[in-house]
């Protein structure tokens, strides 16, 4: 199996499987994931218990620039010492030999990298969202976000969205709270907006060369919703925040009315009207 020539990837709890090119997805059907070779299929495991493994998973693209694609994978679940649900997420590298066995507690930063939080308080919920966004930042080499819709860090404050920008070097593990150059912070606008419960790129809205991000806050403004639209850039800040979007950085969409959940799931489609620029859909 080689991740770089597998399109079709589906993640079930702690389990992964890159279905093999050539074969019909149908013929897996009722076969029992554990007895599949590594040629057609990988487990992935480690994350511990009750971290909900799997619970967001996208094709990362190619972060490190080796020429194989990789994944991204959220365990919101994932505890902190005594915070439940703390959350965190992994990038596994793709290789030429595929992803035999593997266990998310042995990655070194050749294999893969965790993403987490130094003191993320419980229900932080790190990974309840992530995607690969592509090259966000314009360096040649594809980027991740990840995010963290509860984001109470040392206190009650909005969700956060961290961007974690491709490099052909990659530590072990992450701490999201001092990416410095390696990434970009995102906080929301209002505390229990659900800002970073998804997250999806890949496309350009605002037309020009660079792919954006769109963020989804489905129960702000009085719970009638609303997303934000990021646009990728050569030199992006270290952080922000979604309330300075002026409409050069980014713009926000937000419904008029109460109880719309509008946002709760945004994503970049294709050039609706057929002017070239990717159109936003927000649900």
């Amino acid at each position: 199996m080689n991740i770089a020539r597998q399109p079709r990837l589906t993640m079930l709890g702690c389990i992964a499987i890159a279905l093999a090119g050539g074969f019909a997805q149908s013929a897996f059907a009722n076969v029992a994931i554990d007895t599949l070779s590594p040629v057609l299929a990988s487990r992935i495991a480690g994350a511990g218990a009750s971290a909900q493994l799997g619970l967001a998973l996208d094709d990362a693209g190619d972060i490190n620039g080796d020429g194989f694609r990789d994944i991204v994978i959220g365990a919101p679940g994932t505890a902190d010492g005594s915070n439940n649900f703390a959350g965190a997420a992994w990038i596994v590298f793709g290789t030429s030999v595929g992803l035999p066995l593997l266990d998310l507690s042995t990655l070194t930063g050749g294999s893969g990298v965790r993403l987490a939080k130094s003191g993320a308080v419980a229900n932080a919920a790190i990974g309840i969202s992530v995607a690969g966004i592509g090259d966000f930042n314009g360096d040649g080499l594809d980027d991740i976000a990840i995010g963290s819709n509860v984001g109470r860090f040392g206190g009650g404050a909005p969700g956060v969205v961290w961007i974690v920008f491709g490099s052909s070097s990659f530590p072990a593990s992450m701490d999201l709270g001092s990416l410095g150059f390696s990434g970009m912070t995102l906080t929301g606008v209002a505390n229990g907006d659900g800002f970073g419960s998804t997250v999806s790129g890949g496309g350009s809205v605002n037309g020009d060369v660079r792919p954006d991000l769109l963020i989804g806050a489905p129960f702000g403004n009085s719970f009638g919703g609303g997303a934000y639209a990021v646009f990728g850039s050569n030199m992006p800040p270290s952080s922000l925040s979604l309330g300075a979007l002026n409409g050069q950085i980014g713009i926000s969409i937000v419904h008029p009315g109460a109880v719309n959940f509008r946002g709760i799931a945004p994503s970049l489609g294709g050039a609706v009207n057929g002017h070239g620029v990717r159109d936003r859909l927000t649900g």
